[in-house]
């Protein structure tokens, strides 16, 4: 993938087709994160590789890139930075290529819909996968799909799509289940006795 159009001219199909699977892979990587949290991360890297390119130059290894980021970025931003090291096309995230790509990314989280799925502790990878997948049939990409633990659930799930909130979880279901318990211990009434 080349970033550099000076020499090469790209199409406006292809140019389409790498930003698509560009922010494909944005968006698995920060599955976990909110739009605003990636769009503050990608902004975090956008300045601090774009002054650091003014010293190291454009071929940065990982290292550098770690270096300059000081654990100040996700993982999963971490993630993306490396996928677009390995393809040599790191230089998408600073200089001007950084500020169109960050443009982009604004406008594009700006019109995509969230859906949030909320568990009371971090799902495991395969299940979440397993999850991911039926969710992808009710909401397709370019939908963001995030989970996020909120440790105050009681067992279950929570999606919220912004329009629809399905709570499957215990902590909803309390109240009627207490109420079930009380009716299930209370002593028989029994009509008195007759003599």
């Amino acid at each position: 993938m080349s970033t550099d159009n000076k020499h090469t001219h790209v199409s406006p199909e292809v140019r389409g087709s790498i930003g698509r699977e560009i922010m494909s892979v944005l968006n698995a990587c920060t599955i976990n994160m909110s739009s605003e949290q990636t769009l503050r991360e990608l902004q975090l890297t956008v300045e601090r590789l774009t002054f650091a390119s003014e010293n190291i130059g454009e071929d940065m290894s990982m290292t550098d890139v770690d270096t300059i980021l000081g654990g100040d970025v996700s993982p999963g931003t971490m993630s993306f930075i490396a996928w677009l090291h390995k393809r040599n096309a790191i230089r998408l995230l600073f200089g001007e290529n950084g500020r169109m790509l960050l443009s982009f990314c604004v406008r594009y989280y700006r019109n995509v819909q969230q859906v949030r799925c909320s568990t009371p502790i971090p799902l495991r990878e395969s299940f979440r996968i397993k999850l991911l997948t039926q969710l992808r049939i009710l909401y397709p990409e370019p939908i963001n799909i995030i989970f996020e633990t909120v440790p105050s659930l009681v067992a279950g799930c929570i999606i919220d799509d912004g329009h629809k909130r399905v709570d499957m979880s215990l902590q909803s279901k309390i109240p009627k289940l207490v109420s079930q318990y009380v009716d299930a211990t209370r002593p028989v009434r029994t009509a008195p006795h007759e003599s």
